[in-house]
């Protein structure tokens, strides 16, 4: 334990088993859980106990109003971080009822407002359907999957509250592996879903939280008990601590002096959805439940392959100002004649003004990416001109490439108005150009006007060789270099490496 908050709970009041099983995950899931240890971040988290939350039935005897909650929870969040510079914060509980549709409540409001006045990562349970309100079992088969979720009351399984908030993560469960009757990697049967205020993409990740326990098999979720037993339990109140350990580990081993933006891109980045959510008829619903996958644990998000490469770029982008950033591809993937082949991905987080007046539209500002081919190409009077040629498309799209993107479909896939966006392309030979540029424009909402001081963002971007052959981190490197950047271009441009 790194600290605690000692005082203001008496220990009658204190719910120690919910606190305790969170504990013992944060410092030991593998070894809790030997059977399934791979899929657990294996660098053991210390913890701050912040103590606020009693039993539910003492609750109106601490605070009498959700503001005083929040005002004790910011208190308690500057003494965490400044005692134990602890930056991210895990949040297991919800307020069902609270948030309308697919709006932006006060709750959510409150938590981003101490996210960003003191410069940490609230990591949030999506919440938990209960009783006769969750869902059954999730089949294996992709056409009974929908047909079960055909039946189902959306509006009744969104998100609860402060679930939606946009500064921070948010995590769904899923089945762990190898326990009968549940399919594993399945959204469980309690796990809400989103999408967060007006579509924007809730939750971002999913880990295990344990099945609903049936006659003849446990949850497959085992931490400790307050007595120091082993016991077991389920719910997105402990999915949420195993990604905000391996969140922590990614912070502690960069020093905590990565931008908040820039962590949240690396727990997205390489994140991956269980293989049974990527068959295509539930590509469009999957995201609802575990958002961009289950994030990797932390050493795998800080380091490439040798056929790969990570740049980051960590920045302010000004108002009527785009960032604009030219290279060659690498030689070793650009054939003779310019064809580019190998695999992009890129990984978008920004900070964008907020105003929760607007409720669903409350995101007034957003940032989007792009990565474009510069081609050579003859106009209607016969001169030779650049022409960009965008390459990535959004995470999760399953449009044919001719075919454009509505507003409806953008708003409602949660490519638009979402503060985390990935993107992705795979080549195999490309256009006739080894000229790139990466660009990132801002967009306002109608009257909305964009701030002054600029909106603060990060973007990851990892080329590779698809094939798995070219040593290309090297080449990448020396055209970084080549550019000579400077402090004017970008803030940061490096290869994220990880403490040892």
């Amino acid at each position: 334990m790194a600290g605690r908050n000692d005082g203001l709970l008496m220990a009658a009041d204190r719910d120690e088993a919910h606190g305790s099983f969170i504990a013992g995950l944060l410092a030991g899931a593998g070894q809790l859980n030997p059977e399934a240890s791979d899929a657990f971040e294996p660098t053991p988290s210390r913890f701050y106990d912040l103590d606020l939350l009693p039993r539910p039935d003492q609750l109106d005897a601490y605070y009498q109003t959700p503001d005083e909650f929040f005002d004790e929870l910011e208190t308690q969040v500057a003494k965490a971080k400044a005692d134990a510079g602890v930056r991210v914060f895990n949040m297991s509980f919800g307020s069902p009822g609270v948030r309308q549709g697919l709006g932006y409540s006060a709750f959510a409001a409150k938590l981003d407002e101490i996210a960003r006045a003191h410069d940490v990562i609230f990591v949030v349970a999506a919440g938990n359907l209960r009783g006769r309100d969750a869902r059954p079992e999730w089949p294996s088969a992709a056409d009974r999957a929908l047909q079960m979720l055909a039946t189902r009351a959306i509006a009744e399984e969104r998100i609860t509250a402060p679930g939606e908030h946009l500064y921070g993560l948010t995590v769904g469960a899923i089945n762990p592996p190898k326990l009968k009757g549940a399919a594993a990697g399945a959204p469980t049967t309690y796990t809400r879903r989103g999408p967060g205020p007006g579509g924007a993409r809730k939750p971002e990740l999913a880990h295990s939280g344990g099945a609903v326990a049936k006659p003849g098999s446990g949850t497959g979720l085992r931490s400790i008990a307050p007595d120091g037993s082993l016991s077991e339990d389920c719910g997105t109140s402990f999915a949420t601590p195993l990604v905000a350990a391996s969140l922590a580990a990614v912070d502690h081993r960069l020093e905590g002096q990565a931008p908040r933006e820039t962590l949240m891109a690396l727990a997205v980045h390489k994140a991956s959805k269980p293989s049974m959510l990527e068959a295509k008829p539930l590509r469009a619903v999957a995201r609802d439940f575990v958002g961009f996958g289950v994030p990797r644990h932390a050493d795998v998000s800080l380091t490439d392959d040798p056929y790969s490469i990570t740049l980051v770029f960590a920045d302010i982008l000004p108002p009527r100002r785009e960032l604009a950033f030219e290279f060659s591809w690498p030689q070793s993937l650009t054939s003779p004649t310019g064809k580019c082949r190998g695999r992009v991905d890129l990984t978008l987080c920004h900070t964008p003004p907020i105003d929760g007046a607007f409720d669903a539209e409350c995101q007034r500002v957003q940032l989007f990416a792009g990565l474009a081919q510069l081609e050579e190409k003859l106009n209607r009077d016969g001169e030779l001109v650049t022409t960009p040629v965008q390459r990535l498309k959004p995470h999760d799209c399953h449009l044919p490439d001719d075919l454009p993107y509505s507003e409806k479909y953008l708003l409602e896939s949660g490519l638009k108005w979402t503060p985390i966006k990935r993107y992705g392309c795979t080549m195999n030979g490309c256009g006739s150009s080894s000229v790139w540029r990466l660009t990132l424009k801002g967009l306002t909402r109608a009257g909305a006007i964009y701030p002054p001081e600029g909106v603060a963002f990060s973007i990851l971007l990892t080329i590779a060789d698809n094939k798995k052959e070219a040593s290309i981190y090297q080449e990448v490197r020396a055209e970084v270099l080549r550019r000579g950047l400077r402090l004017a271009d970008i803030t940061v441009a490096q290869r994220l490496r990880a403490r040892t």
